[in-house]
């Protein structure tokens, strides 16, 4: 478990979830495990691979060996999760690969054999698509014909072995008649709902199996009738349809609710369980208390989810997050605990001990961690590198930390730098917002975190020169270019009132991401989520007149993908623009550089 200071501040203390096999479910665990990993060939999912070498050429000559076991590595990993995430979900994926196996007898049985390709399978891992959504998608799709003389002749049999095998496993598995994880979870309600921690009485459940969500939200109520009603069960089924109910009972920003708080269908559930579906995009800080019920496959995962929770609007003081940990069997396998502490470690090494989210086990040796973390980051993850960075400095120079430490606002230098002669960079900060901005020919234009950071960077012995006197001229620019973007922005504001949001210039905006949104990356389309959620929620005036402006300016989609992802991080950071509105602009210089050729 572990606990957030009010919103914004940084994590301080923590404990964890656990649950423990008997000796007959360990026992049946191990032999599983041994299966999983020994013993199932994977065949249905290897059928291109055991085409004849002629046809798979013919038909398949883009689908590389190291595809399909990448392929076979998943699906042996998600059988692990699944098992990990619930023993409900397991059997579930158990029958899933039964029946395919079977489809696959049959469609020898019949020769017509159809074969689909995995092109697509890096984009649905990608999306954070379910497993067994992967099974629906991937595996079991239609595609090319073919005969079983196009095949190797021992592949029907190995299909046969393989089947064998998952029958047994799932024979196996009825011998379990206990669930301990969901046993642990249920005993720790009073926990999770003690009133002098969880004042709201509100509670967030997240599972990357949809299986699992739906399970464990039919076990709470049946095994807790109090709550019997009160569990929302959220995927990405019904998210869209049941948007406005999850405002209504979970986000402590809906504007009916601070109108009238009392209204009984503000309280109408008490439980949201959930897939990674609402990880991102929505305010559920009426609650102050989330359950991980598994580990995510991504790090970044948990860190969003706790962005549910941990955001402006909250009137708890703390935030409790408890994490249910994969099985020592397990965790060989998926070694998602162990991912995901690197990357949080990142957060620890940046902001401190105080900022803890799994265990006290995280505290591994920080040599260690930063060779195998940095070495892990990806792009999205700069930030978190250079704050890594940013605590080394501190702990391995602590004087030269404390002297960049108290530098005084407008610190100032210039630098020999392939930019052209006199370019500047400024780096202003108000309420409002923290911006960037690179002024070349006497034009001001923003950048990124990521850009300015890479401007600023320079070796511990480069040498200073005297600043030209443009550069002040260049920091003017940067200033006014700051102040004009937030007026434009208050006027387009001040012209949209809270009963037209719902206007002309909101659905055009919809209308427009919609049309993008297939020609963006991963991250722009998440960005993109992003955007879309809070303009239809009406949560941020003038998001959509931003957006607007932005799609008519005619940029590249690479461009205009950059744009995309840097709007997305202000408007989930900040709070509603109502709130902005009573601010003023005074931007203060914190830093700026001019560069010399």
């Amino acid at each position: 478990m572990m606990r957030f200071h009010k919103w914004g501040e940084i994590p301080r203390s923590l404990a964890a979830g656990l649950f423990i096999l008997n000796n007959q479910e360990e026992k049946i665990f191990k032999d599983t495990i041994d299966k999983i990993e020994k013993q199932i060939g994977y065949f249905r999912y290897r059928a291109i691979e055991n085409l004849t070498p002629q046809v798979r050429k013919k038909f398949f000559p883009d689908v590389t060996d190291v595809m399909i076991n990448a392929l076979t590595g998943i699906i042996r990993t998600g059988l692990v999760k699944r098992m990990e995430s619930s023993f409900y979900a397991f059997r579930e994926s158990i029958k899933r690969h039964i029946a395919s196996l079977n489809n696959m007898i049959d469609m020898f049985n019949r020769n017509e054999i159809l074969v689909g390709g995995i092109s697509n399978l890096n984009e649905l891992i990608a999306k954070g698509v379910d497993f067994a959504e992967i099974e629906r998608k991937v595996i079991d799709k239609g595609g090319q014909k073919f005969t079983s003389n196009d095949f190797d002749p021992d592949y029907l049999s190995n299909i046969k072995k393989d089947k064998t095998i998952f029958e047994n496993i799932l024979k196996d598995w009825k011998n379990i008649t206990r669930d301990p994880k969901l046993d642990e979870f249920i005993k720790a309600e009073s926990r999770y709902f003690n009133a002098n921690e969880n004042k709201t009485g509100k509670l967030v459940i997240f599972s990357e199996s949809l299986d699992t969500a739906k399970y464990l939200s039919r076990e709470i109520e049946n095994l807790l009738p109090k709550y019997k009603g009160k569990v929302l069960l959220i995927s990405s089924e019904n998210r869209k349809e049941l948007f406005e109910t999850i405002q209504e009972n979970f986000d402590a920003n809906y504007e009916e609710f601070l109108k009238d708080s009392n209204n009984p269908k503000f309280n109408a559930y008490n439980i949201i369980v959930s897939t990674d579906v609402l990880a991102e995009g929505v305010n559920l800080h009426r609650a102050n208390v989330i359950v991980n019920y598994d580990t995510p496959w991504n790090a970044t995962k948990l860190m969003q989810r706790l962005g549910r929770v941990n955001r402006i609007g909250s009137t708890s003081q703390w935030v409790y997050n408890y994490c249910f940990y994969p099985s020592a069997q397990g965790e060989d396998i998926i070694k998602n605990k162990q991912k995901a502490q690197i990357k949080i470690q990142a957060f620890h090494t940046a902001f401190g001990e105080d900022a803890k989210i799994y265990t006290i086990d995280e505290m591994i040796q920080d040599v260690k961690l930063y060779e195998q973390g940095v070495a892990g980051f990806d792009e999205e993850d700069k930030t978190l590198k250079l704050l890594w960075k940013i605590r080394h400095l501190q702990e391995k120079n602590p004087k030269e930390f404390e002297r960049i430490k108290k530098l005084p606002l407008k610190a100032a230098t210039a630098r020999k730098h392939e930019q052209k002669n006199n370019n500047s960079i400024v780096f202003l900060k108000s309420d409002y917002k923290t911006a960037f901005y690179k002024i070349e020919n006497g034009v001001a234009n923003a950048l990124t975190f990521e850009q300015a950071e890479e401007l600023f960077r320079a070796e511990e012995k480069e040498n200073s020169f005297a600043l030209h006197k443009q550069h002040y001229d260049n920091v003017e620019l940067a200033r006014r270019e700051y102040e004009k973007e937030f007026q434009n922005q208050m006027a387009e504001q001040q012209q949209i009132t809270a009963n037209n949001r719902g206007g002309v210039q909101r659905s055009t905006a919809l209308k427009n991401l919609r049309g993008i949104q297939n020609s963006l990356s991963q991250a722009g389309t998440q960005a993109l989520q992003i955007i879309y959620v809070n303009i239809e929620s009406g949560r941020f005036t003038g998001l959509e007149v931003e957006i607007n402006k932005l799609l008519k300016t005619g940029l590249p989609i690479e461009e205009l993908e950059k744009s995309i992802i840097n709007i997305a991080k202000n408007y989930e950071a900040i709070p509603p623009s109502n709130i902005i509105l009573d601010k003023d602009v005074n931007p203060k210089i914190v830093l700026s550089e001019n560069f010399l050729e």
